[in-house]
């Protein structure tokens, strides 16, 4: 058994503490989850490079994110998007620019 395949294990028990940022246990812990999250999800990408996939600013995705609409995974302190996840969104038939609403709207439905 190799030492990367055999630290895998040592860190499995939930009952152990969280490690401590910046520890040799933290970054195995890390990487591990990068792995396992890369092959479940086709890869991951930054925000900062999604925004090039979908045509729209770092904040948008950002708030994409934050209403549910993108889903992220948090991994060495930062967000991810997983690369599946951002081409399905990419696929969606989405109208640009802001929702329009009349005014006289509110009026007739009252």
């Amino acid at each position: 058994m190799t030492s990367a395949i055999a630290s895998e294990f040592l860190f499995d028990d939930p009952r152990l503490p969280r490690p401590r940022r910046g520890t040799k246990r933290w970054y195995v812990e890390e990487w591990t989850l990068w792995r396992q999250l890369c092959l479940e999800h086709g890869g991951l990408t930054p925000p900062t490079m999604a925004k090039y996939v979908l045509g729209v600013s770092k904040q948008r995705v950002f708030q994409l994110i934050e209403s549910g609409r993108l889903r992220s995974h948090r991994v060495f302190d930062r967000e991810f998007v997983g690369c599946d996840e951002l081409e399905r969104f990419a696929q969606l038939d989405r109208p640009p620019g802001r929702p329009w609403h009349r005014e006289d709207d509110a009026e007739v439905s009252a």
